[in-house]
């Protein structure tokens, strides 16, 4: 039997960011997601290589983290409508960027088995 290849993407990130796209049905959102976006606001404001003139990036849709808001008006437009689409590393936020990771299985023989395992590279 040929050996069998598994690709695995993987995202590495600070912490689970899955919370800036749950959303309920009708557009509702979770009641944790307030406390959250807060939390991110005082990420950005916790470094100041994210604040220009009083003001930070607005990761609003359809601001595209172009746009430097009062961090008051950046929290309506999160609280209000959503994030950018994939926006699960905070790049324009200081956080270094990291790309997906490939993790190769090489499998041999039966992949019913975890003996089988022949290694990972």
């Amino acid at each position: 039997m040929l050996p069998s290849l598994f690709y695995i993407g993987l995202i590495e990130v600070m912490n689970d960011r899955s919370w800036m796209y749950q959303y309920l049905p009708k557009g509702v959102r979770r009641m944790d997601y307030n406390s959250e976006v807060q939390g991110f606001i005082n990420y950005i404001i916790s470094n100041p290589r994210n604040i220009n003139r009083d003001s930070i990036r607005c990761p609003y849709k359809r601001c595209k983290n172009k746009k430097f808001l009062d961090s008051d008006v950046v929290t309506m437009h999160l609280l209000q409508k959503e994030f950018i689409d994939q926006y699960l590393c905070w790049y324009a936020h200081g956080e270094p960027y990291v790309p997906y990771k490939i993790t190769v299985e090489i499998m041999v023989g039966s992949t019913f088995s975890a003996s089988n395992v022949h290694g990972v590279v």
